[in-house]
């Protein structure tokens, strides 16, 4: 509606300035003066520069050029004569010509710009697909690697990031922690699985807090048996006051439960091992752990 209003209004302005032009014939005596042909050449050439430039919207240079050109047709039409009312015609010819090129011209225009609106389109559809294809495929790769309870990385997710770890800090001395729930059977039998839950995304919470700043590598390897690796950059991190650490605050993880809920922790130390290695080597000790005691 605004851009029928702005053209109508453009096309009024046009109307009025074209309908002075017409007056032209007062200068030249209705063109039949000496100077006759100069004040044609002038009239003709600024319509055809209006259609030139006026290509968005057909009636404003239309609107322009019908009076300006009809006064002279109607000028040599009433002068009389052959020379005359060939010359009108012509006139009539050049101004269906031009209406023609401004209609044509209108068109083209149109039909670029609806293309070029549908392409831009288009370009924000595909942007948008892509975007939204980029975060199905990172939700999926993220899902892939992490255990759909805990959000810590399932034993695929830790095993690759731990690998990478260690190759980005290869050469450097490396503790991996095997944790295991000591209690746990407990919650599941008096509480049910839905507790059982609870208490372990509290426990993961619980491992991401004391482990924040140590840059550690954190998953769950499953049931309730979570993975810890880690490079030791000084004495304070060294693998069995880390380990005697998280055993004295695992009676802080949650509040889901009421009972004891203890943990026992398999530790494997070395500078080159390869994943499976520190993990089995861990398993190891972790057993022992639980067969001496617990905790």
């Amino acid at each position: 509606a605004y851009l029928s209003r702005g053209g109508s209004g453009q096309t009024a302005m046009a109307a009025v300035s074209g309908c002075v032009w017409a007056l032209i014939p007062l200068l030249c005596d209705g063109y039949s003066s000496p100077q006759a042909v100069f004040y044609l050449t002038v009239v003709c050439g600024i319509c055809a520069g209006a259609v030139t430039y006026g290509i968005a919207y057909a009636f404003v240079p239309i609107s322009f050029i019908v009076p300006a050109l009809l006064s002279v047709a109607g000028c040599l039409a009433y002068a009389g004569g052959f020379d005359n009312l060939s010359l009108a015609a012509m006139v009539l010819l050049y101004l269906a010509a031009l209406v023609r090129g401004a209609v044509h011209s209108d068109r083209n225009f149109r039909a670029s710009s609806r293309i070029r609106n549908e392409a831009t389109a288009m370009a924000v559809q595909l942007r948008k697909a892509h975007a939204q294809s980029l975060d199905a495929t990172q939700q999926l790769a993220f899902r892939a690697s992490h255990d759909s309870l805990t959000g810590l990385l399932n034993r695929e997710g830790f095993t690759d990031a731990a690998t990478l770890h260690l190759a980005a800090h290869d050469g450097r001395q490396h503790a991996l922690l095997l944790l295991d729930l000591d209690g746990f059977k407990a919650v599941n039998d008096a509480f049910g699985h839905k507790v059982g839950d609870r208490v372990l995304q509290d426990v993961a919470h619980w491992l991401q807090r004391e482990t924040a700043e140590m840059q550690a590598v954190l998953g769950r390897w499953g049931g309730d048996e979570f993975a810890l690796l880690y490079c030791l950059r000084n004495e304070r991190q060294a693998p069995p006051e880390i380990a005697q650490a998280l055993i004295r605050s695992i009676s802080f993880a949650t509040a889901h439960y009421g009972g004891h809920l203890g943990v026992s922790i398999g530790i494997s130390l070395s500078g080159e091992a390869e994943v499976a290695d520190m993990i089995s080597f861990a398993d190891e000790a972790l057993h022992e752990a639980k067969r001496t005691g617990r905790n």
